[in-house]
């Protein structure tokens, strides 16, 4: 489905561009508010899934056009994955990625290439830390480790509740 996802996402962007010769305009913030078209956020939730090579070659293809052009049709991607390879996230696409989330790493070689820097994510404090990168600044952050009881915990007393 990922394959045919990207192929409609792909006719939608340049369906977008077609409206944005129309109002003559580059990009969809620039126009007036009556005449944006609503964004779409699409999301791959583990992109090492898919392999740059072999029956996937299409897909990465595609999908690193958009990549590169959706942004201004107000079409974006989210990549998610747990296995950063150089393979799986390229070098060239992370200047497409205008945000990135980096958690704590266990290798130098994942933290390397997800944010550049071998040390940053490798070196982070525990589980839940790591840095979000934008072009305004990077900035550090600590996200909630809930443990499985205590999830399970919160179920019952939420099922009680509604009994």
């Amino acid at each position: 489905y990922a394959n045919e996802t990207i192929i409609r996402l792909g006719e939608e962007k340049e369906r977008r561009y077609n409206y944005l010769l129309e109002k003559e305009d580059r990009n969809m913030n620039e126009l007036k508010p009556k005449d944006r078209i609503k964004s779409i956020i699409y999301i791959i939730e583990e992109l090492s899934v898919f392999s740059p090579k072999g029956e996937d070659a299409e897909f990465f293809k595609k999908l690193r056009l958009l990549l590169e052009q959706g942004r201004s049709a107000n079409i974006t991607i989210v990549c998610i994955t747990q296995s950063p390879y150089a393979d799986t996230l390229p070098g060239e696409w992370k200047a497409n990625f205008p945000t990135i989330i980096g958690l704590k790493t266990r290798t130098a070689a994942a933290s390397k290439v997800i944010v550049d820097d071998p040390d940053m994510l490798k070196n982070s404090r525990g589980m839940g830390h790591g840095y979000i990168l934008t072009p305004g600044g990077d900035s550090e952050i600590q996200g909630f480790n809930i443990q499985l009881e205590t999830i399970k915990k919160i179920v019952k007393n939420n099922k009680r509740k509604e009994n």
